[in-house]
């Protein structure tokens, strides 16, 4: 029987540094596997002391700058609320609509609070709070083409001004209308007044204040969906905002069940469109 050579002591050396190597190697490759995993986003809000809320600042009655020039609305007022129910302050970022969502992927602010439905599509990109508000969906003409629009399929083959990312202009593609891009309501408004545009589509509350402000608009509402949407709060996508998701889930429905949500649709709407 031949024999096992022993070791020498310059091989067991050898061996024992690549072990040591191999496992000085493994536990780094874990530290940096650790280091690149998110963080929590809940954490670091509270770290930072604020909640990044990214709005369009113009949007009436939802957001806006009041007589003093201050930011205020149901949206603005209800993320206050919710900051101060997280332990920090609201800092506020205002942006136009098409840069709201994409601004939570890059990490531009934390959450976005500007009356956005969380459809199908946007549900697969965002994660969404609970619903805090329900609105309907109107057609505004010039009144006197009110009659021209009797459903929502009237759109077929006419132009809808609005933000070519909103709900609103898919709803108009959907029954076959053109649509013409727009980054305000103001500036949505103005081009179905004068014509540049046939239709727009908003939420009745949106049209309802914006008569309020111009009461000599030539626009009418013309026909509505009669099944309300909800209004959620959007932010990234992924286990980083679970808890930060949960804590406002939470909150809403504190807010829902101690009648802040009604009280501030009240003040902001004129009715209650928390229910």
């Amino acid at each position: 029987m031949r024999l096992r050579r022993r070791p020498s002591f310059t091989a067991i050396c050898i061996a024992a540094a690549a072990a040591a190597a191999a496992t000085l190697l493994f536990t780094a490759e874990g530290c940096r596997r650790a280091a690149i995993q998110e963080p929590d986003a809940l954490a670091l809000i509270r770290e930072r002391g604020t909640l990044r809320v990214a709005v369009e600042g113009d949007y009436l009655p939802w957001n806006f700058h009041g007589d003093d020039g201050k930011l205020t609305g149901f949206d603005v007022e209800l993320a206050r609320i919710l900051a101060e129910k997280l332990g920090v302050e609201a800092e506020f970022v205002e942006t136009v609509w098409d840069s709201l969502l994409p601004g939570l992927a890059d990490g531009s602010w934390d959450i976005v609070c500007n009356e956005v439905e969380p459809t199908d599509d946007r549900a697969a990109t965002y994660d969404f709070t609970v619903p805090y508000a329900n609105i309907t969906t109107v057609v505004v003409v010039r009144a006197d083409r009110a009659a021209d629009f009797p459903t929502p399929a009237a759109l077929r083959g006419k132009t809808v001004a609005g933000s070519i990312t909103s709900t609103y202009i898919a709803i108009a593609r959907a029954n076959g209308a053109y649509p013409v891009p727009t980054d305000t309501v103001e500036e949505t408004m103005k081009l179905v007044e004068e014509g540049s545009a046939d239709a727009m589509l908003d939420s009745n509350i949106t049209f309802l204040d914006y008569k309020r402000v111009h009461p000599d608009t030539p626009l009418a509402v013309a026909c509505e969906n009669p099944d309300p949407s909800p209004v959620a709060i959007p932010m990234a996508k992924g286990e980083a905002t679970e808890s930060l998701r949960n804590a406002l889930d939470a909150a809403i429905e504190e807010l829902r069940e101690d009648g802040t949500l009604r009280e501030l649709s009240v003040r902001f709407f004129g009715g209650d469109l928390t229910k």
